[in-house]
């Protein structure tokens, strides 16, 4: 479902959740073993920035793309050889209608928020 580079990006992204969530935000040396892209890194803090979610959601947005749009050609094409001539048009229109891949857009400051 994911492209090598898909796979090497994710495991980045959940590697770098883990430490926060189960570290307090530490990169411990042994994680940072896991993942080519921390090598060397172990022993640091992480630290997120404002740029960090958006950043996060602008690279998950091609990824999520990309797996959706190939799980719709292998349902498509799993189906449509099954289905009688006159229903393959109906069905994709409602594959067509009924997968998407959207991205919450979110601004910061939140409408309503006050900075320091």
């Amino acid at each position: 479902m994911f492209s090598n580079s898909d796979v090497k990006d994710l495991r980045l992204l959940w590697q770098l959740r883990h430490s926060v969530v189960h570290t307090g935000g530490w990169l411990t040396k042994p994680d940072s073993l896991k993942v080519a892209a921390l090598h060397g890194k172990g022993g640091q803090p992480i630290l997120v920035d404002y740029e960090f979610v958006p950043t996060v959601v602008r690279k998950l947005h091609p990824i999520i793309k990309g797996a959706v749009h190939r799980v719709e050609q292998e349902f498509r094409s799993k189906l449509g050889a099954t289905l009688p001539s006159r229903g393959r048009g109906h069905l994709g229109r409602t594959v067509q209608g009924g997968v998407h891949a959207k991205v919450l857009v979110l601004k910061w400051p939140a409408p309503g928020c006050s900075t320091p």
